[in-house]
C-alpha cells in the first residue's frame, strides 16, 4: 500500500478501533463511554473520506475496508448498545431485536458500494449507518445521564423505524456535493462538534433526530408536490 493510500486507511483503522474499544466498555457496563466511543468512530469515519478525496487516494480497496469497519462501529456496536440498555432482561424473542438493527445496516453499506458510483454525491439512499448509530448512542445517553426511563417498546419501534429509514431509498443531504463547498462543509462539521462539546449529548440527540426527519419529510413533501401536479 503506498503511503498516500495508508494514511486514510489509518483514519478507518481508529474508526475501527473506537467500535472495538465501545463493545470492550459496554461488557464492563459503561454504556455511556461506549456511546461517547461511537461518536468518535464517526468522527474518524468523516475524516478518513475528506482525506482520501483530498489526497486522492480513493480505492476500491478503501471502500470494502471502510464498509467493514462501518459495519462494526455503526452496525454490531449499536446493536449490542442497544440489547444492553433494552433486550438484556428481556425474552428470546425480543432479544433478536437489535439483530434486525445490524441487519438493516450490514444491506445499507453492501448497498451503497454497489450503487455508490451512480449516486449523485449530493444525497445518500437511505438514511446512512453513521446516522442511524448516532440516533442511537444519543438516545442511550439521554437514557443514562437524565434519568429518563424508555421502555422496551419504545427500543422496538425506534429499531424498526432505522432499520426502514435505512433499507429505504428516501434520499438523504450528503452536504458534500457539488452544491456544497469544502469549506462549508468544514464549517458545519465545526458548528456540529462545537454543539457537541457545549451541549454533550442533548445536541447530539437533536442533531440525529432532526436529521433523521428531514429525509422523511423531503420525501412526503416530494409525494405531495408530485400529485399536486398531476
Amino acid at each position: 500500500m503506498k503511503v498516500k493510500g495508508a494514511i486514510p486507511s489509518l483514519f478507518t483503522g481508529l474508526n475501527l478501533f473506537c467500535g472495538y474499544k465501545a463493545i470492550t466498555l459496554m461488557l464492563s457496563g459503561d454504556l455511556t463511554g461506549a456511546s461517547w466511543c461511537i461518536l468518535f468512530s464517526m468522527i474518524f469515519d468523516m475524516v478518513d473520506g475528506k482525506i482520501a478525496r483530498h489526497l486522492g487516494a480513493s480505492s476500491e480497496l478503501g471502500l470494502q475496508l471502510d464498509s467493514i469497519c462501518d459495519t462494526v462501529s455503526f452496525g454490531l456496536a449499536p446493536a449490542i448498545l442497544l440489547y444492553t440498555a433494552a433486550f438484556r432482561e428481556t425474552g428470546f424473542v425480543l432479544s433478536f431485536v437489535p439483530f434486525i438493527y445490524l441487519m438493516a445496516v450490514a444491506f445499507r453499506l453492501a448497498r451503497f458500494n454497489i450503487i455508490s458510483c451512480e449516486t449523485p454525491k449530493d444525497y445518500y439512499l437511505g438514511l446512512s449507518s453513521p446516522s442511524a448509530a448516532a440516533v442511537v448512542i444519543s438516545t442511550i445517553l439521554i437514557q443514562e445521564n437524565v434519568g429518563i426511563v424508555l421502555g422496551t417498546q419504545f427500543y422496538i419501534i425506534l429499531v424498526l423505524i432505522l432499520a426502514i429509514l435505512m433499507t429505504s431509498r428516501i434520499k438523504y443531504p450528503t452536504y458534500k456535493g457539488q452544491r456544497t463547498s469544502e469549506s462549508t462543509q468544514t464549517i458545519i462539521i465545526v458548528i456540529a462538534l462545537l454543539l457537541v462539546g457545549i451541549f454533550k449529548y442533548y445536541a447530539i440527540f437533536s442533531i440525529s433526530y432532526i436529521y433523521a426527519l428531514t429525509g422523511f419529510v423531503n420525501a412526503v413533501s416530494e409525494e405531495i408536490r408530485k400529485r399536486r401536479k398531476k
